[in-house]
Formats: C-alpha cells, sequence, structure tokens
C-alpha cells in the first residue's frame, strides 16, 4: 500500500508547482478574456451572394472602425460577426442611422448583396 500522508509534503509541492504559474497568469494584463457573453456585444450573421473571404471581410470591419470583431466562417458563404455594442437608431433625430445599418451598406458596396440573417445584442 502506498502511503500519502508521509509523502503529503512533495504532494502539496507538486500542487503548487502546478498552481502557482496559472494564478500568476490571471493576474498579468491579458490574462483572463471574458467572451462576448459576459462583457456585452453584437452577434450579427451575415450571408453574402458571392464568395467572400474571411480576411477580406475582417478587413473592411476593420476600415469601418471594427478592429475588435472576430469573424468565424459558417456555411454557404456565412460568416458569424461579434463586435462591441453597435449604436441603434435614435427615434428623435430621423436623420440618424444606425451602425448595424452603415456596415450593412457598406459590406454590400463591397462585396455585393449582404442579407443580415440574424443580430443579437448581448448585455451583461
Amino acid at each position: 500500500m502506498f502511503d500519502f500522508v508521509r509523502r503529503r509534503v512533495l504532494f502539496y509541492s507538486i500542487t503548487a508547482v502546478l498552481l502557482i504559474p496559472g494564478l500568476i497568469s490571471l493576474v498579468l494584463p491579458g490574462g483572463l478574456r471574458p467572451g462576448i457573453d459576459f462583457t456585452s456585444g453584437t452577434i450579427m450573421t451575415l450571408r453574402f451572394e458571392q464568395p467572400v473571404q474571411q480576411a477580406e471581410l475582417r478587413d473592411a470591419l476593420g476600415e469601418l472602425g471594427h478592429g475588435e470583431a472576430i469573424v468565424q466562417s459558417s456555411d454557404n458563404d456565412s460568416f458569424v460577426v461579434r463586435t462591441r455594442p453597435l449604436t441603434q437608431v435614435d427615434v428623435n433625430d430621423p436623420a440618424s442611422q444606425s451602425e448595424i445599418r452603415t456596415i450593412q451598406d457598406t459590406l454590400q458596396a463591397r462585396f455585393g448583396n449582404v442579407e443580415l440573417l440574424n443580430l443579437d445584442q448581448v448585455s451583461p
């Protein structure tokens, strides 16, 4: 039979060697990055009529001021895009245009017809 109690100092040391670097990495800048579910943001699903490269779409969103956007390819020329929270239309100002509409118009001008399949505003 193996005597765990007698070798407890060894096991405590092994545990400390594994835990301490992990705890330090959480405290350092850039350690733990919570996802969109915890930080709020916008998730939209876009479908293009013409084939679009993921890198091209990411670059186009970067030019629109959304360099933080996470672009994931989906099926049939569709993409799931996660960004910071986007502004909505101000109902009191008829000249205002939502940021979502601006993105959609710009992408349509650059890549052709684009369809917004899904739009979710996530708040913490």
